[in-house]
């Protein structure tokens, strides 16, 4: 059997990856989408925040990683999330929707989503 691209890329950037600088953003963004585009939500979610983190300890603004925090969010506001997952999620939709990055209004939205569902008091953004 023939292994997909996306299996071969995916295999390429990890060995990238162990090699780079931690100061290498895209290579963990590029993880980031390729997980995604093979449906790996947790280890999507896993290369998504390394470069979140990566991006926040190098004095990056949200707007440059606004993106990776929905993406994050969105995985972590699933049925089945811990309780500690959900809480960042949430974390994260409120440093965004507080933001002036492009997505803030969706953040708001899906921050405002997620406290209905989970019954939590609606504090203004």
């Amino acid at each position: 059997m023939i292994p997909c691209r996306h299996e071969e890329a995916i295999e390429c950037l990890l060995r990238g990856a162990a090699i780079a600088p931690k100061e290498d953003l895209m290579i963990k963004l590029d993880l980031a989408r390729g997980y995604e585009t093979k449906g790996d939500t947790k280890n999507a979610c896993y290369w998504h925040l390394q470069y979140v983190t990566e991006s926040e300890r190098m004095g990056r603004g949200p707007a440059d990683y606004a993106k990776s925090c929905l993406a994050i969010a969105q995985a972590y506001s699933q049925p089945g999330s811990s309780m500690q997952e959900v809480e960042q999620a949430m974390a994260l939709l409120e440093k965004i929707g507080n933001s002036n990055a492009e997505e803030n209004a969706e953040a708001k939205k899906m921050l405002e989503t997620l406290k209905t569902h989970l019954g939590a008091p609606k504090k203004s953004i």
